[in-house]
């Protein structure tokens, strides 16, 4: 992984070639966008992914619900780490994003809900707000 870019946006080197990665699944506040204000808990989702992706060799997988790049040609992925950690889920459990597939289903779905529902109710992260 090259650099994280905003909570649901990394950039990534493969093969010398850059490309920027959105996470399917989920949506977080916005942090870096351009004519758009920071929204609460923007920072604080862009923190949580640098802590968990910094340093990291990072695996990719599409989800054929989603399509491969979106309108602002990013790659659609799950970022998942070697241990086995998929930075999708894991954003959503710290409450740094909502669970969507844009109007798409997606292959988490279910999952990402129930997660994101669990950290909505204890009012973590963005939810604290």
């Amino acid at each position: 992984m090259e650099s994280v870019v905003d909570g649901d946006t990394i950039r990534i080197s493969c093969n010398g070639t850059s490309s920027r990665v959105r996470l399917v699944g989920i949506n977080a506040p916005e942090s870096v966008k351009d004519n758009a204000p920071v929204e609460c808990g923007g920072p604080e989702a862009s923190t949580y992914l640098h802590s968990l992706l910094d340093g990291q060799q990072v695996f990719l997988s599409a989800d054929p619900g989603q399509g491969v790049r979106d309108r602002y040609d990013r790659l659609l992925a799950y970022v998942w780490i070697a241990d086995g950690t998929l930075a999708n889920r894991a954003i959503l459990d710290h409450g740094h994003a909502e669970a969507t597939g844009y109007g798409k289903s997606f292959a988490y779905s279910g999952d990402f809900t129930a997660a994101a529902d669990q950290a909505k109710d204890s009012k973590a992260g963005r939810w604290s707000c």
